[in-house]
């Protein structure tokens, strides 16, 4: 993972990755956020073109996770860090799971996210 956030042609190598980690996880998507040398989050790899060209401010949940907390959450309506995305995304996702994926010289973060509820807490 270390060589492939830190490569800066990474999207198929990225969308690979995902293709295994879903037989792994039986998430419905997954995307790949990279922090940007201003602090925003930008989507370099998705499962779904739902998450593509997608931009993020972090608040203190995706901070948190960058920092190397994961974080899964139940239900996304219940997080301030996930309220300024889109109606249209917030349709589509119900749980999320959270994961740092830090090199030394950049910072990235896996989504993975399911339309049912707890989904993670009860299937990994």
């Amino acid at each position: 993972m270390n060589v492939i956030i830190s490569s800066k042609s990474s999207r198929k190598a990225f969308k690979m990755v995902l293709e295994v980690l879903k037989g792994l996880l039986n998430f419905d998507d997954a995307f790949v956020l990279r922090e940007q040398s201003n602090g925003t989050l930008s989507s370099v790899a998705s499962s779904s073109p739902l998450f593509e060209n997608l931009y993020w401010s972090p608040g203190a949940m995706f901070k948190h996770v960058l920092s190397g907390n994961p974080i899964n959450i139940r239900n996304i309506g219940n997080s301030t860090d996930w309220q300024v995305q889109s109606p249209e995304i917030r349709r589509n996702v119900t749980s999320a799971l959270h994961t740092a994926f830090n090199t030394t010289t950049e910072n990235a973060m896996l989504v993975c996210t399911s339309r049912q509820e707890g989904f993670f807490l009860i299937n990994i």
